[in-house]
């Protein structure tokens, strides 16, 4: 396929991630005796705030995207890469290979995701930080000896608390490109794999982010999600995205 790129408009998507339990996202991992065994990243330069690093945030949509789209593959659980110019999940995370976004003509990665900072100002951190002085707590694990029953070798990580809050946001790029007669699409190829964000977003709302998931860390909830085209050029068919909580989500 051959033709011309243009860029049509920008799609601006933010909102709020609330930590319905407590997060971890890897920092520093130290060893000292007594001390911490694994911090959360941080901003140095903002008051050591904790934030969720856009990579984490792209890469877990991206990884639950593809499990739910069936393209991941049991033999080697790579991330997905393809040729096929029709690939939406290609398109918006970008191809895992330069090569072979190159071969499929698709143009750029679509999806740029930036860091969310911590709400400084939300009465939950407020009220944290007055009580304790930091924006993180602290917590103990163990393993447990099958034989005596007792705890051992002790661990102590840090953890974002629940009920803190981070402002995400997202920019999607909505391109006119050719269409399979050669015809320009109108962005319409990008404005149909938007919804692969939406879903992204809602998979993570239902997994958890960051580590320690499957020992109930990282779960969220997603508010006040805006959906919005900066440059006016396109019409978008939502505003606003809602997003069901995993404590309603119907049972299969």
């Amino acid at each position: 396929m051959d033709g011309t790129l243009k860029l049509l408009d920008i799609v601006r998507i933010a909102g709020e991630i609330k930590l319905e339990t407590g997060m971890t996202i890897g920092g520093i991992e130290t060893f000292g005796i007594g001390g911490i065994d694994k911090q959360v990243v941080k901003e140095p330069l903002k008051e050591n705030c904790p934030y969720i690093p856009g990579s984490t945030l792209k890469g877990k949509m991206r990884s639950l995207v593809e499990l739910a789209d069936g393209k991941v593959k049991l033999s080697d659980g790579k991330p997905h890469s393809c040729t096929n110019p029709a690939c939406g999940v290609c398109a918006v995370f970008g191809c895992a290979r330069a090569e072979d976004n190159k071969d499929a003509h698709r143009g750029p990665t679509r999806l740029i995701v930036h860091d969310a900072p911590l709400d400084v100002e939300a009465p939950e951190a407020k009220q944290f930080f007055q009580s304790t002085g930091r924006w993180v707590d602290l917590k103990t694990e163990n393993t447990i000896n099958r034989v005596t029953g007792t705890a051992e070798h002790p661990r102590t990580f840090e953890r974002v608390p629940a009920g803190m809050s981070f402002k995400f946001a997202m920019s999607y790029r909505v391109f006119e490109m050719p269409d399979k007669d050669g015809n320009p699409d109108k962005g319409a190829f990008d404005l149909k794999n938007l919804g692969f964000i939406k879903l992204g977003l809602q998979l993570v709302a239902n997994d958890y982010i960051g580590s320690s998931g499957s020992r109930g860390y990282g779960r969220i909830s997603l508010h006040k999600v805006t959906v919005r085209a900066t440059m006016g050029m396109v019409k978008l068919p939502e505003t606003s995205w809602s997003f069901t909580p995993v404590e309603t989500a119907p049972t299969p």
